[in-house]
């Protein structure tokens, strides 16, 4: 019973990680990170049935792809505001489909605590 219970509090953290991710409520995902060591030992200590078990890992791996692209899309951003911040061009296309560079003055992008 205590293999169970672990594994459902496992099970419906990885789901709140998942609908964070989701949500792009990455302030969210520090208190998970310190929830889940707990919750993986009391299932290491007591395994449910495969089912659950294959499930949890199925959770798992989806979470980890999400994570990644997450982190994925968090270095793109950085990389693009280094190169605004540096004044490199955004290049657009106008509605008949003529390229354009748009500049920015080196030094106008700010950064905010």
């Amino acid at each position: 019973m205590a293999a169970d219970r672990a594994a459902r509090r496992l099970e419906s953290l990885l789901e709140e990680e998942r609908a964070a991710l989701v949500a792009g409520a990455l302030d969210r995902l520090e208190g998970i990170a310190r929830r889940k060591p707990a919750l993986l030992d009391a299932v290491g200590k007591a395994p449910p049935d495969k089912a659950r078990l294959d499930r949890l890992l199925t959770l798992g791996r989806r979470n980890e792809h999400l994570l990644v692209a997450a982190r994925q899309g968090l270095s793109a951003v950085r990389d693009r505001l280094e190169q605004v911040a540096r004044g490199s061009a955004t290049r657009i296309y106008s509605a008949d489909g003529a390229r354009q560079d748009l500049g920015c003055p080196v030094g106008t992008l700010h950064r905010r605590a």
